[in-house]
């Protein structure tokens, strides 16, 4: 028969599929391959450092984790309310302030009544002046006592 239907040819082209499949296959499976001959590493001479006028010496600084049971650093800064703003009439006052700024990053604790306020805080995240600007933009302004 000189026409071959769908399904001869099918075969036919799966047979030869088959046939380039496995002989790039074994072609590729034979072929050895070469691994460059590893050289053992010379021996470097230990640099020296002659003193010159434009020789630089830069320290290596590697950082240290600090323990995890480590206490955070705290302070406790006291505050006058300022005379010239109205201030908290009592210590219910002074709390819901506290509640106000405590979720500031720094700030730990605080209390108070109606003549001022203590503050505990982290001075490695806040500063004396920024607690003073956030009881200022909360609008309780406060001046610092000299103890």
């Amino acid at each position: 028969m000189i026409f071959k239907d769908n399904n001869e040819i099918g075969r036919d082209l799966f047979r030869i599929w088959l046939l380039l499949s496995s002989t790039i296959l074994v072609v590729a499976c034979s072929q050895t391959v070469q691994t460059p001959t590893p050289v053992p590493p010379s021996p470097t001479p230990e640099p020296t450092l002659a003193p010159t006028a434009t020789a630089t010496v830069v320290p290596t600084i590697t950082p240290t984790l600090a323990p995890t049971n480590t206490p955070r650093p705290t302070a406790q800064i006291r505050f006058d309310w300022d005379p010239a703003a109205v201030r908290p009439s009592d210590s219910d006052d002074v709390t819901a302030i506290m509640d106000d700024i405590s979720g500031e990053d720094g700030i730990l604790s605080g209390y108070g009544n109606e003549q001022g306020v203590t503050i505990q805080y982290d001075p490695t995240l806040i500063t004396v002046e920024e607690i003073q600007e956030m009881l200022r933009r909360i609008g309780h302004p406060v001046v610092l006592i000299d103890e």
